[in-house]
């Protein structure tokens, strides 16, 4: 039976915090018709800071429906209670933005635990700086195209970017330099996943592959699954123990294969399937349709997966039962486009679509937490590094937010 959870979605304006006393703001919701019209019941409402602790509903628009009360109103946090769906949201702004370090959208980001960060922008760029200095320190050149995906390897000291040149490039995070590029896919290749520590690691692109590669001989060491020519979107890897059945291998092992043991590998497909594969064993262990391109893929916890979709479905698999999902979530029908699992300050996930809204979800589902500062522009990646969460935005603009600033 899958727990189905569909309430109002409110969008705040994106300045909200910034807002002085007597200014009014603007508060959006869209309730999704549970058919397949789209004429869905979109309402606007007008609100009002009369304090510095306090805001209303304006009187020019009256609540007549008594659509929701506001229950708390500070410049870190505002509260509002859903009256039909007795469900809390609760709206955050970012505790720092970064707007210089990109001309255009910003595609791919990832931050290390001690605050470097890199990212790549449709103006042709990609760079390594600070978060906590805002200062750059390198611009890493080699990409003849946009780069789709940079990630740090565990010692951050490392960085592999994959792109719409079909290249996979690591970096030197100290110095900037770049002394491995290896090829092999033939279509654009669009997410990577490394391998333990990153001596493999795994790429997925346009052409169908998930390949595995040996960082240190520069080589494809196999091909690991092939949708026969079905895109890629994106891909996850976590560890399992004993408990689960990863497959066995029907060839030998090639010895470049480093940490592939007790490891699966989720693989989104433009066809709307979801493929779990077993990483040493290269056998496909089972197969999820979602009837809609998925775009994103994460594992949640031991033995849960969630996936996002192109018409803004979000499902929650357990991969021991996935011929029906756990939950289903629809609050938007805008396209979602990346999410990431959370441990603090609940056990959660952090979801962001095409309409620039970006939620986190978590067991509690009474509340629900939106991020905002995109004035809907898309956010095509999200990432956190233990204690912030960080947003990359068409607009060009990196945010930074704290999720504790919602319950303190």
């Amino acid at each position: 039976m899958t727990f189905k959870i569909n309430f109002p979605n409110y969008h705040l304006q994106s300045d909200w915090h910034d807002a002085s006393i007597n200014e009014k703001i603007w508060l959006h919701s869209i309730n999704i018709k549970n058919d397949d019209r789209n004429d869905d019941l979109k309402k606007n409402y007008d609100l009002k800071i009369i304090n510095e602790s306090n805001i209303i509903i304006d009187n020019d628009k009256k609540n007549d429906d008594n659509d929701f009360i506001i229950e708390d109103y500070s410049k870190k946090c505002l509260a509002i209670n859903d009256v039909k769906s007795n469900v809390t949201h609760r709206f955050i702004a970012p505790v720092r933005v970064f707007q210089s370090i990109h001309q255009k959208s910003i595609i791919s980001l990832d931050v290390a635990p001690t605050g470097i960060a890199v990212s790549s922008s449709t103006d042709g760029t990609m760079k390594i700086w600070d978060t906590c200095t805002n200062v750059l320190k390198y611009e890493l050149k080699g990409h003849y195209l946009d780069v789709n995906r940079c990630r740090f390897f565990p010692s951050n000291e490392v960085i592999v970017s994959v792109g719409l040149d079909m290249l996979i490039k690591i970096w030197s995070a100290i110095d900037g330099s770049c002394p491995v590029t290896m090829k092999g896919h033939t279509g654009s290749i669009n997410d990577l996943a490394i391998v333990d520590r990153g001596r493999n690691i795994i790429t997925v692109g346009r052409d169908g592959l998930a390949k595995l590669w040996s960082c240190a001989k520069q080589t494809c060491i196999e091909n690991l699954f092939d949708t026969g020519n079905i895109p890629i979107n994106a891909c996850a890897i976590k560890s399992f123990s004993n408990s689960y059945d990863l497959g066995q291998r029907k060839d030998s092992a090639n010895d470049d294969c480093v940490g592939t043991l007790n490891k699966m590998l989720l693989l989104a497909t433009e066809s709307g399937s979801i493929h779990g594969i077993g990483v040493d064993s290269k056998q496909s262990l089972f197969k999820i349709d979602c009837h809609s391109p998925v775009n994103c893929v994460s594992f949640l916890n031991e033995f849960d997966l969630i996936a996002g979709t192109h018409d803004g479905n979000i499902y929650q698999y357990d991969i021991r039962n996935f011929n029906q999902p756990k939950i289903n979530w629809l609050i938007s029908r805008s396209p979602v486009l990346s999410m990431i699992s959370v441990r603090r300050p609940f056990n959660g996930f952090v979801v962001s679509h095409q309409d620039g809204s970006v939620d986190f979800h978590y067991d509690n589902h009474n509340q629900i937490l939106h991020l905002t500062g995109s004035d809907c522009d898309p956010i095509y990646q999200i990432v956190y590094d233990d204690k912030f969460i960080y947003t990359a935005c068409r607009d060009g603009k990196v945010r930074k937010y704290y999720l504790n600033n919602a319950f303190e």
